[in-house]
């Protein structure tokens, strides 16, 4: 439902207002996903709580969108695979694209398998989902994940910003 990743408390905004507009179902699903964040508001639970009629019903739906966060940092990286596991970080320069899409306007290697250091091309070319407020142009710094297992399709996943803590 989200196009990009939340945290608690955008989470919780999000949920009051589909709530006041009577959407029940997208202020449960926000709800749940901002009680699986690092630091959810106690209030959320008791918000949602309400919404479902008990906190059985809240744990049920928490747990179900547990790994919610994370698939929403997550992209896809279709036909790259690489020939074995490997993980290596990954800076990247997002600029405002078409509609939610955003565009790697540069890619850098930080750390990890030197055998995926070429894998800048492949994180260029990503669909990146990522909001931005209005026409400024501004350019978001961001830091990820680039994970392979052998065989399978590559994903890159983007740290919260509030875990990048430097630029190197």
């Amino acid at each position: 439902m989200a196009s990009q990743p939340l945290g608690a408390e955008v989470g919780d905004h999000l949920g009051q207002i589909y709530e006041k507009r009577g959407d029940r179902e997208k202020a449960q699903y926000f709800y749940a996903v901002s009680l699986n964040a690092r630091s959810p508001l106690p209030e959320t639970r008791e918000k949602l709580s309400a919404l479902l009629g008990g906190d059985d019903k809240a744990n049920g739906l928490i747990e179900k969108y547990r790994g919610e966060l994370e698939k929403l940092r997550t992209i896809q990286l279709g036909d790259f695979k690489h020939a074995g596991a490997a993980t290596a970080d990954f800076f990247v320069m997002l600029r405002a694209g078409t509609g939610p899409l955003a565009t790697a306007q540069g890619v850098k290697f930080v750390s990890g398998d030197e055998s995926m250091r070429s894998a800048g091309d492949v994180l260029r070319a990503a669909r990146y989902e990522q909001s931005f407020p209005d026409d400024t142009p501004i350019t978001l710094l961001r830091r990820g994940t680039l994970t392979c297992k052998a065989g399978e399709q590559c994903t890159f996943s983007l740290a919260p910003p509030e875990d990048v803590n430097s630029a190197d």
